[in-house]
């Protein structure tokens, strides 16, 4: 696991960075209750460990087999 994934608290882009979400996404993950996030002097901090944990709390993504022509 890389330095970003340990620390706790990280801001909107380094987010960006560990969980591959879009900015917007992440906004809208944070504004459904889904991310916990605070603010402090102007900047967005995501809570990293909770976010990692919601993630992989999604139900897998059903990918189907493509069938031979």
């Amino acid at each position: 696991m890389s330095e970003q994934t340990t620390r706790k608290m990280v801001r909107i882009p380094t987010w960006c960075t560990i969980s591959d979400m879009s900015r917007s996404a992440t906004y809208r993950e944070i504004a459904k209750g889904n991310l916990k996030a605070v603010r402090m002097n102007g900047t967005t901090f995501v809570d990293a460990e909770a976010g990692i944990t919601w993630m992989r709390s999604l139900p897998a993504a059903p990918i189907r087999q493509r069938q031979a022509a």
